[in-house]
């Protein structure tokens, strides 16, 4: 099947709204465009994606374990514009990346927090002032290290609530998936993240082609996660779907994920054309566009615009 076709049967999406509420019919959602493909020794297995916030048009991204501590500057064509290596840490199981701004300056924020096998006792999150793409290299301003209120998990997901100064995070591979907070400004020296919520089940759909293998385990569970610029939308990607659920000012998140996502779209049939599974997925700066893109070389990005905010009945 060629990339047009593709692309035309992703434009036939439904769209699930939360608690059962009434729905007049499929919603009508533009089919994600092809935005960039990299092909780069640089970016083998891409895991998480951040627009700059320093750098207009500039986004970062970051490899699976494996490979170097080092972040990926690339435009919005896809073209790499440098790779700055973060000192002094290890790169036990780089899993998800966001970006952020406050009053203290702009962020980035990795999360060294797979743990496939639950043998880390502890994993972190590491904190870095956004560098320049030709920087070179840039040294941490905090690792925060924290364990799970309730066992060790594994997650490859995570979003930073600026307002509440809380780190966002879902596990993987476990039923029901839990939404976790964190607070970013925890002293230490070993913070906890808890359990806010259970998630809905996100799956959607018969599992596609490219992910049968861990349909079982693995389906319907987060690969990445973030917040648009309002704070008010959570994005939550898996193999096979993006999820969002929005919030009313005022509302906590405990309310809002124990139903069904405000919108969903199923990416079955882009994954069928791909050997990799989804695993990076974030809103640009203004939250007008979400970018997501699967593991393996090349990396396939795309761009999708969810359209007017949805709001619950």
């Amino acid at each position: 099947m060629n990339l047009r076709r593709i692309l035309k049967v992703f434009a036939v999406v439904m769209a699930t709204f939360a608690a059962g509420a009434p729905v007049a019919g499929p919603v009508s959602l533009p089919a994600p465009e092809l935005q960039a493909r990299i092909d780069d020794a640089r970016l083998p297995e891409l895991s998480g994606l951040a627009p700059s916030r320093r750098q207009a048009g500039l986004w970062w991204a970051l490899n699976d374990s494996g490979n170097a501590p080092e972040l990926i500057a690339f435009d919005s064509q896809g073209l790499i514009q440098g790779g700055v290596r973060v000192s002094a840490v290890i790169t036990h199981d780089w899993e998800d990346l966001a970006s952020f701004e406050d009053d203290q300056g702009r962020w980035l924020l990795i999360g060294d927090i797979g743990n496939n096998f639950g043998l880390r006792s502890e994993v972190s999150l590491i904190l870095l002032r956004e560098p320049r793409p030709d920087a070179g290299s840039v040294a941490p301003h905090r690792v925060l290290r924290f364990t799970w209120a309730d066992g060790a998990r594994d997650s490859e997901s995570l979003a930073v609530d600026v307002a509440a100064r809380q780190v966002l995070l879902a596990d993987k591979g476990r039923r029901p998936v839990g939404l976790y907070a964190l607070s970013l400004d925890d002293p230490g020296p070993l913070a906890e993240a808890q359990r806010l919520a259970d998630l809905p089940d996100l799956s959607h759909g018969p599992p596609p082609h490219a992910l049968s293998v861990a349909a079982g385990r693995w389906r319907g569970t987060p690969t990445a996660m973030d917040l648009d610029a309002s704070g008010r939308r959570l994005l939550l990607l898996t193999g096979a779907s993006l999820s969002l659920f929005r919030r009313d000012a005022g509302q906590d998140w405990r309310a809002v994920v124990r139903v069904a996502p405000t919108l969903q779209v199923a990416l079955g049939p882009i994954g069928a054309h791909h050997r990799g599974a989804f695993e990076a997925a974030a809103f640009d700066v203004s939250g007008n566009h979400v970018w997501f893109g699967h593991e393996g070389r090349p990396a396939w990005l795309y761009r999708w615009t969810p359209g007017s905010d949805q709001t619950r009945h």
